[in-house]
């Protein structure tokens, strides 16, 4: 596929991304008006984080392997049998998950929490709701990934727009009664999950596609090749339920600052990276028996997330506290979750752009089948950012989100170690890339620093116009100099 047809489907999938995230952000607006940061907010949070962490640990434990093998399958009778196998185990899996869920909420939350008595109370009974929604939510991984091996993105995105569609309906009834908390939103979470597996359900049929309760030979090979990226994904998984155990024994309302500062973050990565990253992988797949086209699609996207994210990233950083201020300073949430909540989001911020290396390398990395590298990288760098916050978590909240852009860096830096040496490599690309970003590091630090001495604000126009015009010269200079902006424009041009 060339330039102009990756990016013509990324911003199909990213339109339609935007609208989710424009709509989670509304419903995050209405949890910060009516709740602010309280019990009912961080009993909300945490039952939500537990449902997205099971759903990323199959997602991102079986993607990897799934998607090249839809590829990959010789004829459409094969791609059919991996298909009924993979949506079977899945959907197996995910009932006796919900089942385990709605029966143990209690034990679950007592044991992964700090909470204090009425927060788990109220956490149990969201869990339990939200948690029945995980057969369909876990089943839909398998078809959304058969969606997009046939390079038709876009319904599969519909699913994730209907899913939060949902959500935000059922929400609006806290409005007219605060007193029964975020109860229908858990129940819109439920229904979400269900039509979301249902849009996928009628694309499908209407392709041609049956649905089987069948497990066919030809899916042991995937499993296990899925196994060890399970490893991984594990520890990753195993990070975030580690962070919200430490943040929820801090003072209250400090997991509703964490969950709000990480997906202000998450917006440019659920908007841009992800349908990027989604358009490219079957594309990697296809053309991975040909390492010199492989190399340049690779660099090229490298180039084409440098461009965007750097500028991104770090004037986030620089008004931290002028963009959470403006997204949820009003009614319940006050100053002091605003401060709380802008320290975390300084730090996850910076990461996007390592984000973006740690994605697309494991891509490749997938691509060939090597399905080993990337968790064990990705246990390294999560032993790191666990040892980091327990010998820094008196600091404060904001530890939570510097160890994750800590441990983003590592992993970054091993993926590339790697890529490089099953790519055959020079050092070119690496050494500007790193370069451009501890510029933009130094710049931002550099211009907030002669804000604070020359002007003694915290916000305002002057510290604008510095900040502004230093980072852009910076920048600027080093895509001009390095030849990226040259680069990218003449790939852009000829496809």
């Amino acid at each position: 596929m060339k330039w102009q047809g990756i990016f013509k489907e990324t911003a199909y999938i990213s339109s339609i991304h935007f609208s989710t995230k424009i709509l989670g952000f509304v419903e995050k607006l209405l949890i910060a008006y009516l709740f602010g940061a309280s019990a009912i907010s961080d009993a909300y949070f945490f039952s939500f984080a537990i449902f997205i962490l099971i759903f990323d640990f199959f997602n991102e434990s079986t993607s990897p392997a799934l998607l090249p093998a839809y590829v990959n399958a010789d004829n459409s009778d094969d791609k059919q049998k991996i298909f009924n196998s993979a949506f079977s185990f899945l959907a197996v899996a995910g009932f006796f998950i919900s089942l385990t869920l709605t029966l143990f909420s209690k034990n679950i939350i007592n044991l992964v929490t700090g909470f204090p008595p009425e927060t788990s109370e109220i956490a149990v009974s969201y869990l339990r709701i939200i948690s029945m929604g995980m057969v369909f939510v876990i089943s839909s991984i398998t078809t959304y990934l058969f969606i997009n091996s046939g390079r038709k993105f876009l319904p599969a995105a519909l699913g994730d727009l209907i899913f939060k569609v949902t959500g935000s309906i059922f929400i609006l009834y806290s409005i007219i009664d605060r007193s029964i908390g975020l109860l229908t939103l858990a129940i819109g979470i439920f229904a979400g999950s269900a039509l979301k597996l249902f849009t996928h359900f009628v694309y499908l049929k209407r392709r041609g596609i049956d649905f089987k309760i069948s497990f066919n030979r030809s899916f042991l090979s995937v499993f296990k090749l899925s196994l060890p990226v399970v490893a991984g994904v594990f520890f990753s998984k195993g990070r975030i339920l580690f962070d919200n155990f430490i943040v929820s024994g801090m003072a209250v309302g400090s997991v509703t600052a964490m969950q709000l500062g990480y997906r202000v973050m998450e917006f440019s990565i659920v908007v841009l990276l992800e349908p990027f990253s989604t358009v490219l992988f079957p594309e990697f797949v296809s053309i991975v028996k040909n390492p010199t086209v492989l190399k340049d699609k690779v660099f090229g996207s490298i180039r084409f997330l440098v461009i965007i994210l750097i500028p991104i990233s770090f004037f986030a950083f620089v008004f931290r506290y002028e963009i959470i201020s403006i997204l949820f300073k009003r009614g319940a949430f006050d100053e002091k979750s605003v401060v709380l909540t802008a320290s975390v989001f300084s730090f996850y911020i910076l990461s996007i752009i390592f984000i973006s290396i740690d994605i697309l390398f494991s891509k490749v990395l997938y691509s060939f089948g090597d399905t080993k590298f990337p968790p064990i990288f990705e246990i390294i760098s999560i032993l790191f950012h666990i040892f980091f916050v327990l010998l820094f978590r008196s600091d404060g909240i904001f530890v939570i989100s510097l160890a994750f852009f800590l441990n983003r860096v590592l992993k970054s830096f091993l993926l590339f170690l790697r890529i490089r040496l099953l790519l055959k490599i020079g050092k070119d690309i690496s050494v500007l890339f790193f370069t451009l970003s501890g510029i933009g590091i130094l710049s931002v630090l550099l211009s907030r620093i002669t804000g604070y001495w020359l002007f003694g604000i915290k916000q305002g126009v002057f510290f604008l116009i510095i900040s502004g015009v230093v980072f852009s010269l910076f920048y600027l200079s080093g895509l001009v100099f390095s030849g990226i902006l040259k680069d990218f424009f003449f790939e852009w041009k000829n496809g």
